[in-house]
């Protein structure tokens, strides 16, 4: 998956509509990066990354590169 198809799928998830987030986009800037996005994000990361993260290492996501680097396959 190359990084539109993960920032189209990470737009998708958040539920927001708008011209493209930009990588050093900050989140808290993002108005669905809310507990809900959140929520939606970490069930994304389990079902299509098989990737178990904790809420807390969400929180200290910074930037929508950020979120994105977690969206990979081991």
């Amino acid at each position: 998956m190359d990084i539109k198809e993960k920032q189209a799928l990470f737009e998708e998830v958040l539920g927001y509509e708008g011209e493209p987030l930009q990588p050093a986009e900050k989140l808290q800037e993002v108005i669905e990066w809310d507990s809900m996005g959140i929520f939606a994000f970490i069930v994304m990361l389990d079902k299509k990354y098989d990737k178990r993260i904790k809420l807390p290492d969400v929180v200290r996501l910074e930037t929508v590169q950020d979120a994105l680097d977690l969206m990979h396959t081991e």
